[in-house]
């Protein structure tokens, strides 16, 4: 490799990052589609793996699910992370094409075996397919590898107390729904929490 393209190739980089640091800035900002004509500029200039993810992942908060798809295949295709099969497999089970989700998170879990947050995905795929067992299943693995961050237990728990009460199991309903107020304390948990309360007093 010449000199000159060295020199190219380190300018391209320099010109990518600084586009990709103003792209953070926006997506910060909730600026979406800001942020992901960002991230096109710096593609234009360094096409990495990295920079078509936080792409997608920008059209994905934009709830633009086929060009997200479309980007996070292109970064799977590059570079085989969990993290980029859990975000497309969300995207997937957005636009309802579940069979693709679900595949997209075990491959997730072939790669990185104790991510929570594909097990907690991957009860929501199953919840979806109308597999509410299977469902709480994934949603108590999650809860076991998530045990460290309090914040990121609240969905787990919401759904796994969601998801018991639909199978009528009413006590385990509420002791999750109870741990998710905890954390969380929102008016809709507090009324799912009643809704609860009041179907196992009736």
């Amino acid at each position: 490799m010449s000199r000159k393209q060295i020199e190219l190739d380190k300018e391209n980089e320099r010109r990518a990052n600084a586009l990709s640091k103003e792209a953070g800035v926006l997506s910060d900002k909730k600026d979406y589609r800001g942020a992901a004509e960002l991230y096109t500029e710096a593609i234009s200039y360094q096409p990495t793996a990295k920079l078509y993810f936080l792409r997608g992942s920008c059209y994905k908060n934009a709830m633009d699910y086929d060009r997200a798809i479309l980007d996070f295949t292109v970064a799977i295709e590059n570079s085989e992370k969990a993290a980029y099969y859990l975000q497309r497999g969300i995207c997937f089970r957005m636009i309802k094409l579940l069979s693709k989700s679900l595949a997209d998170l075990d491959r997730g879990l072939e790669i990185e075996k104790d991510n929570g947050q594909i097990y907690l995905n991957r009860g929501l795929t199953l919840y979806d397919m109308n597999k509410k067992e299977e469902a709480i299943v994934n949603y108590t693995k999650s809860i076991e590898l998530t045990k460290s961050s309090r914040q990121l237990l609240f969905k787990p728990y919401f759904h796994r107390g969601n998801t018991l009460r639909e199978c009528g199991k009413l006590e385990e309903s509420i002791d999750d729904l109870s741990k998710a107020v905890e954390i969380d304390p929102k008016f809709c948990i507090l009324l799912f929490l009643f809704l609860t309360l009041f179907t196992y007093f009736l």
